[in-house]
């Protein structure tokens, strides 16, 4: 699959373009990122999915005010990853950067966030790239709060284009079919704007009259859907002691997959947040399964306003058992399609992760993680997988060590149709890997007429929010 790149100046020969949204910054401004977080400082993980052919890079960063303040270059092996650290990498000011990637071959990125050495409370998430195909404008964003019971996002929309561009934000209250609040910004290309919504204007005039503010959905478009458009979204707690990250969506689909949701599973729920970005109300089923069972726990039908998005709390759904992990199915069954990303929290607070829900087109019979850990300076990876089916599946996972193009280990696991298997790294299953294990993994169906989607993790040595999830490439 090839992309023609983001903008004319990267169109040389056929390029794949990556877009890490946003979230690249070594300090906030004045020293505090958005949000009330603690400083935040970012590192991106590159995995070349080639084969046979070193991937050639080049990497640019823009500030705040979108302008391309420096361009670096590297290499990266076939089958290989490549970490970088931006506080090492990057020679500019603490600040907010976007990133804007391209390769001769296509690569998968990973972007992670944490607290800056020396500071507190530990707090972390991950998001993935960008990459060119999945840019486009109209965009979504299924959840989006300001001082709703204290919590707050953060929003940034990078202009994927080759102009500047004028970029909209129309925010929806959640069950309302007209868009509450409408925001526009002057973008400049590989820029990005930043919506912080615990800050005016947004925090004075989004939250309606109730006291619990505001919960709903964004759509970001450019004038005349003219541009391409790429957004992430962070989001926090009243304490400011988590960080959730999640991708805008460009393309809705009527049938969606949590790969891993949890009821009071060892202190961990879930919630979905389903978004219809069509003008009638759509109606849909979802269907709730036990990790390595093949029929559901409990089944519900809900109902989506017009342009609105819709909130599902697990703990709360009707028939839910008490220490649920498994995967949720859900299916459009009148009316168009919708798109939603998951949430995991903890209680008592402290590790919380969100990521994208995937659609049934995504489902593949190759997946990527581009980094996996074990025993790598205290933090541990693991992976949630579901066979979406008809037949049940032998797949392999390849390790490969960071920088290495041959794999360190190859797992060989079978997952019946309809069902989920979860692997945790940091036990006896994963001890092949040695310790001090940092890299990716590529996840190839071997046999069965069954396609898979799927969610990495880590599990940080740090008290707080330790948790970081991501969904795997396909």
């Amino acid at each position: 699959m090839k992309s023609k790149g983001l903008r004319t100046a990267l169109i040389v020969g056929l390029l794949f373009t990556l877009m890490a949204v946003g979230t690249v910054e070594a300090q906030g401004p004045g020293g505090v990122s958005a949000l009330a977080l603690p400083p935040i400082s970012s590192g991106f993980q590159l995995q070349n999915i080639s084969t046979t052919e070193t991937a050639h890079v080049t990497i640019e960063y823009y500030d705040s005010n979108g302008d391309l303040v420096e361009t670096d270059t590297d290499s990266i092996g076939p089958q290989s990853s490549k970490s970088y650290y931006v506080p090492n990498v990057l020679g500019q000011p603490d600040g907010r950067y976007s990133v804007v990637v391209s390769s001769n071959v296509e690569l998968n990125c990973l972007v992670n966030q944490v607290t800056a050495p020396g500071n507190t409370p530990y707090v972390a998430a991950t998001h993935s790239g960008v990459k060119g195909e999945e840019t486009g404008s109209p965009m979504y964003i299924p959840w989006a709060v300001s001082n709703y019971y204290g919590y707050n996002s953060m929003i940034a929309i990078q202009n994927a284009g080759a102009a500047i561009a004028t970029i909209h934000a129309d925010f929806y209250q959640s069950g309302q079919s007209t868009p509450y609040r409408q925001y526009s910004q002057s973008v400049k290309p590989g820029g990005s704007w930043y919506l912080d919504l615990s800050q005016p204007p947004y925090s004075t005039d989004l939250p309606p009259a109730s006291p619990n503010g505001f919960f709903g959905a964004v759509k970001i478009y450019s004038d005349g859907d003219a541009t391409p458009v790429a957004a992430v979204l962070n989001d926090t707690n009243p304490t400011s002691s988590f960080l959730r990250s999640y991708n805008g969506v460009k393309t809705a689909a009527t049938k969606l997959y949590a790969p891993q949701v949890t009821a009071n599973y060892y202190g961990f729920s879930s919630g979905i947040t389903l978004q219809n970005p069509n003008p009638s109300s759509v109606s849909a089923h979802i269907a709730y399964y036990p990790s390595g069972v093949t029929s559901p726990v409990t089944e519900q039908d809900v109902t989506i306003a017009a342009n609105s998005a819709l909130p599902i709390y697990l703990p709360s759904v009707a028939g839910m058992p008490a220490n649920f992990n498994g995967t949720a199915v859900i299916e459009v069954t009148a009316g168009g399609p919708i798109m939603g990303i998951a949430n995991h929290d903890h209680d008592p607070p402290g590790p919380a992760a969100s990521y994208n829900l995937v659609s049934e087109d995504e489902a593949a019979t190759t997946l990527y993680l581009p980094q996996v850990v074990r025993a790598f300076y205290g933090f541990e990876s693991g992976w949630q997988l579901y066979n979406i089916g008809p037949e049940d599946v032998t797949i392999e996972v390849k390790y490969y060590r960071l920088g290495e193009v041959t794999p360190t280990w190859t797992q060989p696991v079978s997952i019946p149709a309809y069902s989920a298997f979860t692997m945790y790294l940091g036990d006896d299953r994963g001890a092949s890997l040695g310790t001090n294990f940092n890299g990716g993994a590529v996840i190839t169906v071997t046999s069965g007429n069954g396609k898979l989607v799927g969610l990495g993790n880590f599990v940080a040595p740090e008290t707080g929010d330790n948790m970081q999830v991501y969904n795997a490439f396909h």
